[in-house]
């Protein structure tokens, strides 16, 4: 039976946020990375006897404060305080996941207006009350090298990986540094599926 045309549009969409997904990790990417080097410099300015910034590079990672588990489909949260340094496991066997993060700063946005709008099959940039605030990515049973600081607030956790999209595949166009739409295989496209965040992966959690 040819696909319908619905089926199509799903494909499409599901190729479509594969790009999406490297774009923003990207962005985010760039963003730490000129933080960073903004640091830097306010550390060599700094007085003598002042403070450090961060630590040396050199000095292994902080131990996270708590733990974000993503499975198929869900996101299990643990307890997350203003302040807090969280890390990212993927609880799955078999797909990867990842972890956007995405403050809201509307209060009487609810998870049911979150869940309409991404029922909407438009594109576009996001709605002005939702604002980046970290992404993270695992491939099936690792922990994400990525970590998020949440500061008090309201904040969206979103995975928008088709189903059955390749974990390997996944990982290479996350490392790759090219902002052109992904060349996936048909074979490949062809046995994708909706986006996870469409099979229930979307939370919305306060941060006090």
């Amino acid at each position: 039976m040819p696909p319908t045309h619905a089926t199509t549009g799903t494909r499409r969409r599901s190729r479509t946020l594969l790009a999406v997904t490297v774009l923003t990790l990207l962005v985010l990417a760039t963003a730490c990375g000129g933080a960073a080097e903004e640091t830097a410099a306010t550390e060599d300015a700094s007085p003598p006897g002042a403070a450090a910034v961060s630590e040396p590079a050199s000095e292994p990672a902080a131990e996270a404060d708590g733990t974000i588990t993503g499975v198929d489909y869900a996101f299990e949260v643990g307890d997350v305080s203003a302040g807090d340094t969280v890390e990212f496991v993927n609880g799955s066997d078999a797909e990867a996941h990842e972890m956007v993060v995405m403050e809201v700063t509307d209060d009487s946005v609810t998870l049911q207006d979150i869940q309409e709008l991404l029922a909407e099959d438009t594109e576009g940039p996001p709605p002005e009350f939702l604002e980046e605030a970290g992404f993270a990515f695992a491939m099936p049973g690792e922990t994400a090298e990525q970590t998020v600081t949440f500061d008090a607030g309201r904040y969206l956790l979103l995975c928008f990986l088709p189903q059955n999209a390749p974990p390997d595949l996944v990982a290479q166009m996350m490392e790759s540094t090219s902002s052109e739409e992904p060349d996936i295989p048909s074979e490949v496209e062809a046995e994708l599926g909706p986006p996870h965040v469409a099979a229930g992966m979307v939370e919305l959690i306060d941060v006090e």
